[in-house]
Formats: structure tokens, sequence, C-alpha cells
């Protein structure tokens, strides 16, 4: 495909709506210039790609049927999701199976960071010999997170949610 999920969206749900097909219908779907949708598609690394504007993505998300775009924008172009890099990272796909595994494989060290959670911060605090355990759980958490995240984009693309 094409290494621009904007895109990437944009032709998959063109596969259902003609109007999406190419830039000069699409365009006026989206309520965006043709101009500007060219740039937020950008592919050619020589050539200036534009960070859509979260009206934009919202846009694109509702036309193409595809709820990752908010997620991807807010993971990776929002300035603020920027600062929550580090946390578990939310599966853009539509196999459910792929979903499920990643989903499942955090869940399962869930009932053991449940019970570590609650010694650590029995005492209210966490004390520096407990620090490497907590970043663990916070991790194991994070996982849990993302996996929920992915399942209700998966959802939301299916009518689901």
């Amino acid at each position: 495909m094409s290494e621009n999920i904007y895109k990437e969206a944009r032709l998959r749900a063109a596969e259902k709506n003609e109007e999406l097909k190419t830039l000069e219908s699409a365009h006026e779907v989206l309520l965006i210039t043709k101009e500007k949708l060219g740039q937020i598609e950008q592919t050619d690394p020589k050539k200036k790609m534009t960070s859509p504007n979260p009206d934009d993505v919202v846009a694109m998300a509702k036309a193409y049927n595809a709820p990752e775009l908010c997620y991807y924008y807010c993971s990776s172009e929002c300035p603020i999701g920027a600062m929550k890099k580090g946390d578990g990272e939310v599966v853009l796909s539509d196999n459910l199976a792929e979903i499920s595994a990643s989903l499942m494989s955090s869940l399962h060290f869930l009932d053991r960071a449940n019970d570590e959670i609650h010694r650590i911060l029995a005492d209210s605090t966490v004390s520096d010999d407990e620090r490497e355990k907590f970043r663990e759980i916070m991790k194991t958490l994070n996982n849990i997170s993302s996996g929920v995240q992915s399942l209700e984009v998966w959802a939301k693309r299916h009518g689901l949610m």
C-alpha cells in the first residue's frame, strides 16, 4: 500500500464509496481543500507533508469509517499525545485475532499485577526497591489499556459501538 495511514484509509473506503477514489472528489466529501488533502496524503519524502488538524482527522475518520485515524493522530501527531510516548500501542488492525491475542497476553499478567500493586501501595508509598516492579505493573496496565482501545477501534469500525 501507500505508507500513509490517511491515504490507506481513503482507498479502503473508496472500495465502498466511489466519491472517495480520487482526491478531486474526496476533498468535496471532506470539505478539505484538494491541495491540503494531497499534502496530508503525501508519501514522497522529497515533498512537504502537512499534518491534518483535529477537525480534518474527525472528518476523515467519519467519512472513511476509520476510527483508527483518531487514535493514530492523537498518539502520533498531537503534541499532547506525543508526550505519552512509551505507553502501550493501539493496534490499528482489522484482524480481531491479532487484537485479541495482544489483549489476552496482557490480561494474563493482571492477577499477578493486582497482587503486586496492593502489596506495593499498602503503605501509600513506593519505596526505592519497589520502583522497578511498579514500572512493570504500569507497563502491563498500559498494554491492557491499549488492547481495550484496539478492540474499541475494531468495534467502531464494524458498527458495534
